[in-house]
């Protein structure tokens, strides 16, 4: 279930998730550069009425710090926090999440390109 974050309160989550990410995984950091200067000058109230975005962002935050969790976690551990998902959930953190980080989007219709990505996963996602 995806947390509930104020609007105002996006921006800087995605700053320290970008931090973390950087140690960990510099495509993530990079991806989350992307999603943040796209977001840099949109405004709290902006984003508080655009409830896929919101929807999305927070996904995106939750999904984001599991992710770096189980990468930092030792790989028996992972393998049991692994085995708590259900099998869709498994899918997501082992195979649809890693293989978002590497694909490559073109500034101008990153956009458009991950709405249809993220469609096709939410829907793997919540279909199983």
């Amino acid at each position: 279930m995806t947390e509930v974050i104020p609007a105002k309160e996006i921006k800087p989550r995605l700053e320290i998730l970008i931090a973390e990410a950087d140690v960990v995984n510099p495509n993530l950091a990079n991806r989350l550069r992307q999603i943040s200067r796209w977001l840099k000058d949109t405004k709290p109230g902006s984003l508080t009425k655009k409830r896929e975005l919101m929807f999305f962002l927070r996904e995106l935050i939750e999904d984001v710090e599991i992710w770096l969790a189980l990468e930092e976690v030792e790989p028996l551990d992972k393998q049991l926090a692994l085995s708590e998902l259900t099998p869709t959930e498994r899918y997501w953190f082992t195979f649809l999440f890693p293989t978002w980080l590497t694909l490559t989007f073109h500034v101008k219709s990153w956009k458009t390109d991950e709405k249809r990505v993220l469609a096709k996963v939410h829907y793997a996602r919540y279909s199983g």
